[in-house]
């Protein structure tokens, strides 16, 4: 994780207060040394079936974003919401109560209300901090997604807020998608696909061989 001294972190603070924006993304890689290369150049990525990838989130600096509430439009067939801790006394990011498995019913929804959410403490291990950018990643869950195909993050329905916020803040799911509001109803999703799980080896030699039969006729 990235550190950064109290002071230039309360005037990145006071830069960032009208920026009101949370952006979500896929990345194969999980290290917090660095910004995820999907993000800066923009892509969204592509996995194996059973491949684990991971979703991170980005916001400026100074914004604590409390409530997550996050589905797919596949099932995870395997997964987690990361809740971690850190302090003396020991502090949270989201509540223990939180819904953080997402193989269940296919969301996730992660509340903080005494725990200090996105962005409410920079000792979060998992975390990378841009100041350059002025930008806020942050490790959110780990999922495997085991069927080919397009995947869409999808609006849960219990909203993605912002301490302090309103209901009008908007959210990017995926790279270079128009953004929604943090409180379009359930089954909102943006325009793009935000990550593509790829056929498998022997899937794309029968299409290769039904195309080849194809020709011949």
């Amino acid at each position: 994780m990235k550190r950064f001294l109290a002071v230039a972190c309360l005037g990145l603070f006071a830069v960032a207060a009208n920026a009101n924006t949370i952006e979500f993304y896929f990345s194969p890689t999980n290290s917090v040394t660095g910004v995820p290369s999907e993000y800066t150049n923009n892509v969204n990525p592509s996995v194996n079936p059973g491949e684990k990838v991971f979703l991170w989130s980005a916001h400026t600096l100074g914004d604590v974003w409390n409530g997550v509430a996050i589905m797919w439009d596949q099932k995870p067939g395997a997964g987690v919401a990361y809740n971690p801790s850190f302090g003396t006394p020991k502090k949270f990011r989201w509540e223990t109560s939180s819904d953080f498995d997402p193989t269940d019913d296919g969301a996730i929804n992660l509340v903080a209300i005494q725990a200090l959410g996105i962005g409410g403490d920079d000792r979060d291990p998992l975390i990378y901090i841009d100041e350059p950018k002025n930008t806020w990643h942050s490790l959110v869950a780990e999922l495997v997604f085991n069927t080919p195909g397009d995947v869409f993050l999808v609006m849960e329905g219990g909203g993605i807020t912002r301490q302090g916020g309103t209901t009008q803040e908007d959210v990017y799911f995926g790279r270079g998608d128009p953004s929604i509001k943090n409180s379009a109803p359930r089954g909102t999703k943006t325009r793009d696909k935000d990550l593509t799980v790829l056929p498998e080896p022997a899937s794309l030699l029968l299409l290769s061989l039904a195309g080849l039969a194809l020709r011949r006729r």
